[in-house]
């Protein structure tokens, strides 16, 4: 049984509201780290599942302007900095429009964008995507961990702190998978012989 494109954006649309507004929207936002990394790879994913589902027309008219990948790359990259940055966390939780821009940008502008990147992205920029992903999350940890004062005024420094040493360690796993790559040729994207 297949399910038609209407109704696949229907429960891509009630799943991004699930997870972004009402009563479990606030608990997760309630925690600087369940805000971080539980909602917002929640909505990051729906995106990329909603843009798998794409039809094949659309996709090829896309991906026409975003040669190797490229295009895709930089817009994701600039729109998961930008959500990592302490201001715009705190301005997602006081301000509807912040938190719109937050809710479309990580479904639709890292999610969506990620599923039909990988589709055209050249083996070494998605290689150096992997290092920036691994030195945000190295840079930002470093910075959450060492501030001596709140960057985000709405969590407390204790909860600041513990996401610094997650994304420290998020970039550890980053670097080890990284490695083992290398050294080994194993990648997780290519289809195992049987």
């Amino acid at each position: 049984m297949t399910i038609n494109l209407p109704v696949k954006t229907l429960l891509f649309v009630t799943s991004i509201l699930i997870f972004s507004t009402g009563w479990l929207a606030q608990q997760l936002q309630m925690s600087m780290v369940l805000h971080l990394l539980v909602q917002l790879p929640i909505l990051t994913f729906l995106g990329y599942l909603y843009g798998m589902q794409l039809p094949e027309s659309l996709v090829e008219w896309i991906n026409r302007y975003n040669g190797h990948g490229i295009a895709g790359a930089l817009l994701i990259s600039g729109t998961g900095i930008f959500w990592m940055l302490p201001s715009a966390l705190d301005a997602s939780l006081s301000q509807w429009p912040y938190q719109l821009a937050k809710i479309l940008s990580m479904s639709l502008l890292i999610g969506i964008a990620w599923s039909l990147t990988l589709k055209v992205i050249h083996p070494v920029l998605k290689g150096v995507f992997y290092i920036e992903l691994w030195a945000m999350l190295a840079r930002f940890g470093y910075l959450y961990k060492v501030s001596p004062e709140r960057l985000c005024s709405n969590y407390l420094m204790g909860e600041q702190q513990m996401l610094g040493s997650l994304f420290l360690w998020l970039a550890v796993l980053i670097a080890l998978y990284l490695g083992i790559s290398l050294l080994t040729g194993f990648n997780v994207n290519k289809p195992t012989k049987s």
